[in-house]
């Protein structure tokens, strides 16, 4: 990157973490950073190649590519850019309620959280994230109530699905999985579901590929007699990590249980407060507790309304394949440095945001319990008591997603 390149923060004078006590928001509105123009870089001193390009970024590369081509001022790219990010997650929201035949209002709700859309309109792989569990729970919910017979084009639509999960979390690809699970009766024929196996195991090929892509990309330059730059570093610190955790084992366990048992209480703030940085400038109770409300009352109705349900088997895969993704994830955070040490009791950087897979499938447990309490048979048996509950679902979510809305601009302006 050229050195020249202007520094925003310098220029504008503002902080970059107003959360961190300052009263000043970062705001990007200043007539200083609105007259910052483009700057070329320069990438023939960047080295060899050392990994293929996250193609989760390429929606965003899309956008400020697009913004330079129209304008030499950075704050269209930029704009453009975060725009772009988020035309990507409407557009895997779109296809996957639109796609949904029995899941559509549990989609459309999970799909308008309010972190969820502050979020992807930022510079992050969370945009593909969130739409392809959407995308990939329409699927799998179509599968569950498949009365035909499950085909191969179905099982290989899913994977590919689910495959593009590695992109973005790497242990979110463990989801593939779980159609797999199954009863051998729902498949058009057996050869279907042996075919789908092979299928399985070609996706777990390609995404032990991708996250051993360095190693791979290592060792083809050592066979064709070039090296990459030295990495021993990095890769010391992760087997001295590894090592550390294996040697101390009830330390190991203690502190992924504290981590564990706090991912509720991260999924409530997520959900609480879209916007954190809010919370250090302003009160913001009242909006806390009107998003939980909100949020569980929707959730009680969207499972009110399902009509399937899931066998006790598939539910426990599901929990058990929650568990090794939960794992996957604190694992892969402590060994970002900035958010965790050897000899922390917990590993803060796990935010309730990862979870958000989690919240996708809740109706699906809650189904059960809350017809229970409610009395489907009593509260919503009518076709006019479920459209006027999904009335109501719409219009509530329109409501948290306007007022979340405004307050985010608020925040910033």
């Amino acid at each position: 990157m050229s050195s020249n390149v202007p520094n925003f923060l310098e220029i504008t004078q503002l902080p970059s973490k107003p959360e961190y006590g300052s009263k000043t928001n970062t705001n990007l509105y200043s007539r200083e950073f609105l007259s910052l123009k483009n700057q070329k870089n320069d990438y023939s001193q960047a080295g060899p190649i050392t990994g293929i390009a996250n193609p989760v970024y390429y929606p965003s590369a899309l956008g400020i590519a697009l913004g330079r081509f129209i304008s030499p001022y950075l704050f269209v790219s930029y704009y453009l850019g975060r725009i772009f990010n988020l035309l990507m997650y409407a557009l895997l929201a779109f296809f996957a309620v639109k796609k949904s035949k029995r899941y559509q209002l549990p989609l459309f709700v999970v799909a308008f959280l309010p972190y969820t859309l502050w979020i992807t309109a930022g510079y992050n792989y969370d945009a593909l994230y969130y739409g392809v569990i959407l995308l990939f729970l329409s699927q799998l919910t179509n599968l569950f109530t498949e009365e035909k017979g499950i085909s191969l084009k179905q099982m290989v639509r899913i994977s590919l699905t689910g495959l593009l999960l590695v992109f973005c979390k790497a242990p979110m690809a463990f989801l593939i999985i779980l159609p797999f699970f199954l009863p051998k009766k729902v498949f058009a024929s057996n050869k279907v579901r042996l075919q789908a196996l092979g299928m399985l195991a070609f996706s777990s090929v390609l995404i032990f590929a991708w996250v051993k892509q360095g190693m791979i990309l290592e060792k083809l330059r050592l066979i064709f007699g070039r090296t990459l730059p030295d990495t021993a570093g990095v890769a010391g610190e992760n087997v001295g990590r590894v090592d550390y955790f294996l040697a101390h084992p009830l330390y190991t366990l203690t502190t992924g249980l504290r981590t564990v048992f706090d991912i509720p209480s991260t999924i409530k703030d997520s959900i609480a407060s879209p916007q954190p940085f809010l919370n250090k400038i302003y009160s913001s109770g009242a909006v806390e507790l009107f998003n939980i409300l909100l949020v569980a009352l929707l959730f009680v109705l969207v499972s009110l309304q399902l009509d399937f349900q899931v066998s006790k088997r598939i539910k426990t895969v599901t929990v058990v394949l929650f568990g090794a993704i939960t794992a996957g994830v604190i694992y892969a955070i402590s060994g970002d440095s900035r958010v965790f040490h050897i000899g922390d009791l917990t590993v803060a950087g796990v935010q309730g945001r990862y979870h958000f897979y989690i919240l996708a499938f809740l109706p699906i447990f809650l189904e059960k319990p809350v017809k229970k309490i409610f009395d489907r048979k009593t509260v919503v048996s009518e076709r006019t008591n479920d459209f006027n509950i999904q009335k109501f679902v719409v219009s509530a979510v329109l409501v948290m997603t306007f007022v979340n809305t405004c307050i985010g601009l608020f925040g910033y302006l």
